[in-house]
């Protein structure tokens, strides 16, 4: 089997063995070695390894030129950015034995740099083991951002922040 870059191709999923089986790359194979990069020069093989959650959520605001009106805007990158940061301060409550990561990054923050931001996109990971420590974080995290939305909706009553497309794909390894 040979496997090329295909331009123009759509990706399907954020991690490669999730596209490679999407692809069917790996139909009729028994057994597959995968490694991941490590830093350091050494080789090594383990039993089992972590699972993860791929997350997508979608803040939505109201745009609003930023210089002329920014008053009229419902900015979502704010939001966005309050919900991750509300889901970062967890991260000392994992337990190490879970092994849980959590890495969000902002796929789309906006559209032009002088408009206030109407849509915001979030994909992340939540890696871990066992599967059930996994989806309690994920929850944990889901919480949080939402509970930053509501939290800023309260504030400013008549400038509603909605979240929504929140997508879970599990995928444990």
């Amino acid at each position: 089997c040979c496997m090329g870059i295909v331009v123009g191709a759509i990706i399907g999923y954020y991690g490669g063995k999730q596209e490679f089986l999407r692809r069917g790359y790996m139909d009729g194979v028994g057994m597959a070695f995968m490694f991941h990069t490590t830093g350091r020069p050494v080789l090594a093989c383990s039993a089992g390894g972590n699972g993860c959650v791929i997350k997508e959520a979608t803040f939505m605001g109201k745009s609003s030129h930023a210089g002329g009106s920014p008053h009229n805007g419902i900015n979502a990158l704010y939001a966005a950015n309050c919900g991750m940061q509300a889901a970062n301060a967890l991260r000392e409550t994992f337990k190490d034995d879970d092994h849980i990561r959590f890495h969000p990054i902002i796929t789309h923050g906006g559209d032009m740099v002088n408009a206030i931001p109407e849509q915001v996109r979030i994909e992340s990971y939540v890696r871990g083991a066992p599967f059930e420590a996994i989806a309690k974080a994920n929850r944990r995290i889901t919480d949080k951002m939402e509970k930053q939305r509501k939290r800023r909706n309260k504030n400013r009553p008549h400038q509603r922040i909605l979240l929504y497309n929140i997508k879970f794909f599990f995928c444990c390894i």
